[in-house]
């Protein structure tokens, strides 16, 4: 599955908020790393969050590439450790 797979014709993402099943998820919140819809952005005021298009998906990717080699760097401390 590609990034554009989950966009809508409009760029949006295609999902619709956790606590607010009716509203489409329109911005994405940096600090939580969670989907907020037009509701739930109010609570995340003080936050860093962007809107839920392409460029919200390739920074989640980006985090998701970073925690990845994170997660191989130290698999490999703890083999070299192991032995």
């Amino acid at each position: 599955m590609v990034v554009d797979d989950l966009l809508y014709d409009d760029g949006y993402l295609e999902q619709n908020c956790v606590a607010h099943s009716n509203e489409p998820v329109r911005f994405y919140c940096k600090d939580d790393m969670s989907p907020l819809c037009a509701v739930c952005v109010t609570e995340h005021a003080a936050h860093d969050f962007v809107v839920a298009d392409y460029r919200a998906a390739m920074f989640v990717k980006q985090k998701l590439i970073d925690l990845l080699s994170n997660l191989d760097f130290k698999t490999l401390e703890y083999r070299i450790v192991a032995r």
